[in-house]
């Protein structure tokens, strides 16, 4: 019996960690983490709608025109914390990772997009949150190599 104990209270604690780490203080589900060295601020759908909202209306490689909505990624980062202007690793569901630099975001409006058409994006639909570039209102972005920075299924932002 103190055996069983001994491997299940770490686990236990392991496991009511992990499920206070998924809700927000509002108690809505995480979609977006963003980390930096002063530690972790999670984010519900709620909280990103709190955001101010900007549109994007573009087509992409792998969509018709829409109209894609959501907070620019320059404010959750600077509302986020200590954010130093530095490269941004952005992580999806699927471990895809990329790096986006500080020259895409001070010369573009990027955005988190959490909504296509008005209504909010699923997983199966590259949601909760796809990055958002502006494909038609700035030609020079329309590139294979642009088009690998539109990670979707995003879940972590990390600013070092």
């Amino acid at each position: 019996m103190i055996y069983l104990r001994a491997v299940f209270r770490p686990f236990l604690f392991t496991l009511l960690a992990f499920v206070v780490a998924a809700t927000t203080q509002a108690g809505e589900k995480v979609i977006l983490s963003v980390i930096d060295e002063g530690g972790t601020k999670a984010y519900s759908l709620k909280e990103l709608d709190g955001f101010k909202q900007h549109v994007i209306e573009t087509s992409t490689p792998w969509t018709e025109r829409h109209a894609f909505s959501g907070p620019l990624l320059k404010d959750v980062l600077l509302k986020s914390g200590p954010y130093k202007g530095h490269t941004v690793k952005a992580y999806a569901l699927n471990d895809y990772v990329v790096e986006i630099n500080q020259d895409l975001l001070d010369n573009y409006p990027i955005i988190l997009a959490t909504r296509k058409d008005g209504n909010a994006m699923r997983i199966r639909d590259k949601g909760p949150i796809w990055l958002m570039l502006p494909l038609d209102q700035y030609p020079e972005l329309d590139t294979r190599r642009m088009h690998g920075q539109m990670i979707w299924q995003l879940n972590k932002l990390e600013s070092r």
